[in-house]
């Protein structure tokens, strides 16, 4: 998670220290970045950093295997005023390497999605729909 709140602001030195060399990020119309093209691009983004999006976070999974591990989990993000309402939700994948006892990110992918629905509880006599 700290990882997609780091890309996310565009903090290009938090990047750098979490991602391996051979990292390779995939958008959303499959195009392909290596580490050192997605750091660069990060340090010349010309906006100034924002901070991280109040996000919650929802369908979370890890699998985990003797070589790496595979986070997905859908973030929901919500506006900062009084409707408190979500905006969009995002699908992120994350691929880790293990070496030995070091773990380095070497995958990333985000899908943007419409927001997660409300649920209403609705009471009809002795039934709650």
């Amino acid at each position: 998670m700290a990882a997609v709140d780091a890309i996310e602001q565009r903090n290009a030195e938090q990047v750098a220290a979490i991602i391996a060399p051979d990292f390779v990020a995939i958008d959303t119309r499959g195009d392909l970045r290596d580490g050192e093209e997605l750091v660069t691009s990060l340090r010349n983004w010309p906006f100034e950093r924002r901070p991280a999006p109040r996000r919650s976070w929802t369908q979370v999974q890890v699998q985990e295997s003797q070589t790496g591990a595979t986070f997905v989990a859908r973030s929901q993000v919500v506006a900062e005023d009084d409707d408190a309402k979500a905006m969009h939700s995002t699908l992120y994948t994350l691929r880790w390497t293990r070496e030995g006892d070091d773990w380095q990110l070497s995958g990333y992918q985000r899908v943007r999605m419409p927001a997660l629905p409300d649920i209403v509880p609705v009471r009809s006599g002795e039934l709650t729909l």
